[in-house]
């Protein structure tokens, strides 16, 4: 089931990313076939993934200066140095710094990749060869002018295999949702279908070789070397070595933060409840991206819908992973013929499905469902990707959270008076002065102490609890032998919501293996801001808790009511 849906995905992402399609099978093979001795995970299915389609693209775009395949072969270069960086990351234990990320802005990053993508596949749907790049030019051009003169063959193949994709999968998920399809994923069944559908209808038109996929006379033959030379014929051109710095840094940030968001959760699917290892996760995906950057291959990714798929049809180890390597291999060798009739249409309709479902009118509304905190971090990270690329998306929505914590770290100040002995709300002013003073506490370790009563683990916690902290990581170092955790507020002013995730994620773990997690003085001493269980936690002052204490005596009913 893996591989019949690793096929098609691996194909249309190479595709996306502006290289040989063999390209992506190359990159799915080799991480099947090294993952299982590897680890890091047990359930996840890696290879190349949308997330980073963008970011080869533009590498490949910017490094080679018009020219595709020096560009192709220098992206190769950045893709070896990037898992080298992993590989350095992973031992000197870094992997949890793959949490420092907000989840609004990392998830904003994917949506604006997402529609990013979509546009990138319009003209690879209608046939007709666009001017501009980039998600504006792109969509003005479509609009003002390509929309209206495609190729009418190509045409038809691209957007039937398109309504075709998105009509199967909202039927099959509603029968797997009435227990009438068994174990068999529906995104699978769609793809499957669709890819087969489309190719046949290619067939029948009589499309030209050129809207066709190319795949090498052998296995071997789509083979592309890493241009080292060529990068160190450049050492002395600054221009191009901050463009290649810059190519190896998205590729370690993108790769590193989906592939330890994507591990965890998976996680939560895990019906053994096992929990990865995020420093062994960063090892096995630098060396795989070294690996696969070697014989032309892409970067390498945990993917999430074939690794839910993996789930479903009943992969329980990272063997899953050898077996898909395995068949896509055999579909390479034995079948390429066959392959090589899928008309790029069809291939670029599951690109649009699966951007579709990276930016889809869901993630926004579970976003605002959290808070609109979260919702501003989220579209603005997506609009500043969109329009001016990866890494500004990034600065702006890690830039967006940060004015988040610390103006919610305002309101929920208290001072403490040593000579009265009672603490006081502070002014505007002393709040903003104070909160200044106190922003490095944004970045430091909350999680002061952890003591043992017994079997009873009794963690304190003092200071902003955020993402930028890393407390949700440091929760695990807890000993799993307690029966019992304690979690302590002294002065804790927030807890964004990337903490509150992972803590409500350890929360699910420690009751699956029965150990009882006991928050002391959680309701009291803060308000949501909505009533999500993953939303924002801020800090009532002292007086403003004394005050509702006092209207809940005198007004019973009021109080009740709010």
């Amino acid at each position: 089931m893996v591989s019949l849906i690793s096929l098609p995905f691996s194909l249309a992402i190479a595709i996306a990313s502006g290289v040989p399609p063999i390209a992506g099978l190359y990159s799915a093979i080799i991480a099947g076939l090294l993952l299982p001795f590897l680890g890091g995970s047990y359930l996840t299915i890696s290879g190349p993934a949308l997330g980073l389609s963008l970011a080869v693209l533009s590498s490949i775009t910017i490094l080679g200066k018009g020219d595709m395949f020096l560009g192709y072969t220098l992206t190769l270069a950045s893709i070896f140095c990037a898992g080298l960086v992993q590989v350095i990351l992973a031992w000197r234990r870094l992997g949890r710094f793959g949490g420092i990320m907000p989840a609004a802005a990392t998830r904003g990053m994917l949506v604006g990749i997402g529609a990013t993508a979509i546009t990138t596949q319009i003209p690879v749907l209608i046939g007709v060869k666009f001017e501009g790049r980039g998600f504006w030019p792109t969509l003005g051009e479509l609009i003002t002018d390509k929309l209206w003169h495609p190729e009418p063959k190509v045409f038809m193949v691209g957007i039937t295999t398109l309504v075709l994709i998105f009509g199967l999968s909202a039927f099959f998920k509603k029968r797997a949702e009435s227990g009438k399809l068994g174990k068999v994923p529906p995104q699978m069944l769609a793809v499957v279908i669709s890819t087969v559908f489309g190719g046949t209808l290619g067939w029948l038109v009589g499309l030209e070789p050129v809207f066709l996929i190319k795949l090498p006379e052998n296995f071997t033959g789509g083979y592309t070397a890493p241009n080292f030379t060529g990068v160190l014929e450049r050492l002395s051109n600054h221009k191009f070595m901050i463009d290649f710095a810059v190519s190896v840094f998205l590729f370690v940030l993108i790769d590193s933060v989906e592939s330890l968001s994507t591990v965890s959760s998976v996680d939560q699917d895990d019906p053994y409840h096992r929990r990865s290892n995020h420093n062994r996760t960063l090892l096995a995906m630098g060396i795989l991206n070294m690996c696969s950057s070697l014989i032309g291959g892409l970067t390498i990714i945990p993917g999430a819908v074939k690794s839910k798929a993996n789930v479903e049809a009943g992969g329980r180890t990272q063997w899953a992973n050898f077996y898909n390597a395995c068949l896509l291999a055999m579909y390479v060798v034995f079948a390429a013929a066959l392959i090589s009739h899928l008309p790029l249409a069809a291939l670029g309709a599951i690109v649009c499905f699966i951007g579709w479902k990276l930016c889809a009118k869901k993630v926004w509304e579970k976003f605002l469902e959290i808070g609109f905190e979260q919702l501003l971090i989220l579209g603005m990270t997506a609009l500043v990707t969109v329009t001016f690329g990866i890494l500004w998306g990034i600065g702006v929505g890690v830039l967006i959270k940060l004015a988040v914590v610390l103006y919610y770290s305002i309101e929920g100040v208290e001072h403490f008076c040593p000579d009265k002995g009672v603490r006081k709300d502070l002014t505007r002013s002393e709040r903003i002065k104070k909160s200044f003073g106190e922003f490095p506490n944004i970045f430091k370790n909350p999680m002061v102490k952890v003591e043992m009563d017994g079997d009873a683990a009794h963690a304190y916690f003092d200071g902003p609890m955020t993402c930028f902290s890393l407390v949700g990581h440091k929760i695990e170092e807890i000993p799993r032998s307690a029966r019992s955790v304690h979690f302590h507020f002294l002065q804790v002013p927030i807890i964004d919501h990337t903490t509150r995730a992972l803590m409500y994620h350890f929360e699910e773990q420690c009751n699956a293996r029965h150990v009882t997690i006991v928050w002391h003085d959680r309701d009291e001493r803060f308000r949501s801001l909505s009533d999500h269980p993953g939303a924002m936690l801020v800090h009532v002052p002292r007086r403003q808790r004394v005050r509702r204490e006092d209207m809940s005596n005198e007004f019973p009913r009021a109080a009740q009511a709010d």
